[in-house]
């Protein structure tokens, strides 16, 4: 058998760089397919090897894989190292239809980069001519827009507005220059795989990601991206098989297709089911990769992986991109058997639930929604019962300890994982027990929501009296020239005074029969008393007394509602302090009844009390 050397075969063939280019085939042929078959035994000199040899009859096929070079990209992603995607596709017409969609995609590709390209060119020198031409210059008073316009030598404005992209295209082209030139990095190939990834030039992105994560595995970073752009491809094939499989009656294949519409149908369902898997299980290896390698702070408390919040904080990625992002699209696409194939999952899983020292199990450390809750109880079932059963009972001794639940809660309990679980740790029975009482803590917050919107609505109808009522407080003893607009617009006359209170005292008519609403009568002494009732309570007391209606029985309330001290706390948020100060003295001065210095100790002590509220919100809005 004649062998050539692969060097000489691709100089004869015409080719010019035949040594770099050679480089490249002698890797297809090693590590493709069966094309080592074409190799012969290497020459060796003085222990070395010397040029790499290969048959007489591995021209033709030497020639087709230097012409395919440029265009290897236009057949896809290979499934694995060893296959050579365009053999699949010269050997089957059918697929060739994807080729031309993938020519025309990356003909706009090159033609947007010549664009980009121009833009630069046409832009730097005139930024560069105007900025040496100018003497000096404040950043913050001197416009670059105007100097530039004036600098252009052209009458048409200077288009501006691909700062942006402008940007990246500059330290893109600055990037493959610094690869090009020997300092080739993981970093460098993942900055520029990010910022073609912020230009949504995915299939270039990804090109340089995987470049990054072969040079070093452990670059989360690089995994991160690739799983963010996988997750939009993946989405975009998802919907495009919908469409495909819309397209006939029965919303899926045609199993005895008859015409060629039908037989069309076929393909694209099948095309588009094989595209989806593809893109999910590279969406599934990249998230994995990337929550497992997920940058983390140098310092750690324990063993534990300590992980930075989000890429930024590594100092070599500009992505915004916090874990969490990544865990929630996880979520919805990890299965049984990726544990399987990804053992890296256990640890991933555990990382969000595995928080305290003395092995409990509980979900504080993601924001979970209740579809979300129930998707890691389930992925934790899978390899621990006992991380499981305590995530469940975490949620249980919650809600055990609350007197009422949310709606939100009280469906999370409703949702067939929760139930299914719980019936299957302690039992149907104790399941069927549980959501009855869940029941009735809802129920009890329906309760309570409905004398808060009573509460809110008796409330809002005296807040512009309020309001104006509070203004005047402010200003009335106010001493500034400079705000003596101010003054006159606020501070109200006697007779002004006297008109809202009468407009108050109509609004408030018939409040106490709130009293006797059930939420209040269960609720009203607890933390769960609801908070516009405690708002009206208070402000009403004090309105009426100001006036001297109801005054024994407001004295009664009062007294009791400040027994409660979190109620009043619930009471004052709104409330103008100034104004509420002199309602006490006007309260004071005006009320008439018998027990006169009784009423004074109530009012020193409600008085009291909000001075101390007051300071403590103050003393929290300083070290907040």
């Amino acid at each position: 058998m004649d062998a050539i050397a692969l060097t000489d075969l691709v100089k004869k063939l015409g080719y010019r760089n035949h040594g770099a280019l050679a480089n490249k085939i002698r890797d297809i042929l090693k590590d493709k397919e069966d094309f080592a078959k074409y190799l012969l035994k290497t020459d060796k000199v003085y222990g070395r090897d010397e040029k790499v040899q290969v048959s007489a009859e591995a021209e033709i096929l030497v020639d087709n894989l230097a012409i395919l070079a440029p265009y290897v990209k236009l057949f896809g992603v290979a499934e694995s190292k060893e296959q050579y995607t365009p053999i699949s596709y010269l050997a089957n017409p059918n697929k060739r239809v994807k080729i031309r969609k993938d020519m025309h995609k990356f003909e706009n590709k090159i033609r947007a980069d010549i664009k980009r390209s121009n833009e630069t060119l046409s832009l730097f020198p005139k930024f560069v001519r105007s900025i040496l031409n100018a003497g000096e210059l404040d950043i913050a008073k001197d416009s670059l827009r105007t100097l530039i316009e004036h600098t252009s030598e052209s009458e048409t404005l200077v288009d501006l507005s691909n700062s942006f992209e402008s940007a990246l295209w500059n330290e893109i082209v600055e990037l493959q220059g610094l690869i090009e030139s020997g300092k080739e990095s993981s970093l460098s190939h993942q900055k520029l795989g990010e910022n073609l990834f912020k230009m949504g030039e995915f299939d270039s992105a990804i090109e340089h990601l995987e470049r990054a994560v072969e040079l070093d595995p452990k670059n989360g970073t690089a995994y991160t991206i690739m799983a963010l752009i996988y997750q939009v491809l993946s989405e975009q094939a998802g919907k495009a098989l919908n469409g495909a499989m819309a397209r006939n009656d029965l919303s899926g294949f045609i199993e005895h297709p008859i015409d060629a519409e039908e037989y069309w149908i076929n393909e694209r369902i099948e095309f588009g089911i094989n595209d989806y898997q593809q893109l999910r299980e590279r969406f599934i290896f990249n998230v994995i990769h990337g929550l497992y390698h997920w940058p983390e702070h140098d310092y750690k408390w324990d063993s534990r992986k300590n992980y930075l919040y989000n890429l930024k904080q590594t100092l070599k990625s500009e992505l915004d991109t916090v874990r969490e992002d990544l865990m929630i699209p996880f979520l919805k696409h990890v299965c049984y058997s990726d544990f399987e194939k990804w053992p890296e999952l256990i640890s991933i899983i555990m990382t969000w639930q595995y928080s305290s020292r003395d092995g409990d199990w509980s979900p504080n450390t993601l924001k979970h929604n209740n579809q979300q809750k129930c998707q890691v109880m389930a992925l934790t079932s899978w390899f621990s019962e006992e991380g499981a059963k305590q995530l469940l009972e975490y949620e249980i001794k919650f809600v055990s300890r609350c007197e009422t639940i949310s709606n939100e809660a009280y469906e999370l309990f409703g949702i067939d994982i929760f139930r299914s679980l719980y019936s299957q740790y302690f039992g149907r029975a104790e399941y069927e027990k549980f959501i009855s009482e869940m029941l009735v803590k809802f129920q009890n917050q329906l309760l309570i929501n409905n004398l808060e919107m009573i509460a809110q609505d008796r409330y809002l109808s005296i807040t512009d009296y309020l309001y104006k009522l509070g203004k005047h407080h402010e200003y009335k003893d106010y001493e500034d020239q400079r705000w003596e607009s101010s003054q006159k617009m606020y501070v109200l006359t006697d007779k002004q005074i006297h008109e809202l209170s009468s407009q108050m005292k109509e609004g408030l008519k018939g409040w106490q029969n709130l009293l006797e609403h059930k939420a209040w009568q269960q609720f009203g002494s607890t933390n769960s008393a609801p908070s516009n009732m405690c708002l009206l309570i208070v402000t009403a007391c004090l309105v009426e007394l100001s006036q001297d209606i109801n005054s024994d029985a407001n004295i009664t309330i009062l007294k009791d509602f400040l027994q409660t001290e979190h109620n009043l706390r619930k009471s004052i948020g709104d409330i103008n302090y100034p104004m509420s100060l002199d309602l006490v003295a006007k309260i004071k001065t005006c009320c008439t009844v018998k027990d006169k210095e009784g009423l004074n100790d109530l009012l020193n002590q409600y008085s009291a009390l909000i001075e101390q509220i007051e300071e403590q919100r103050a003393a929290e809005d300083i070290w907040a």
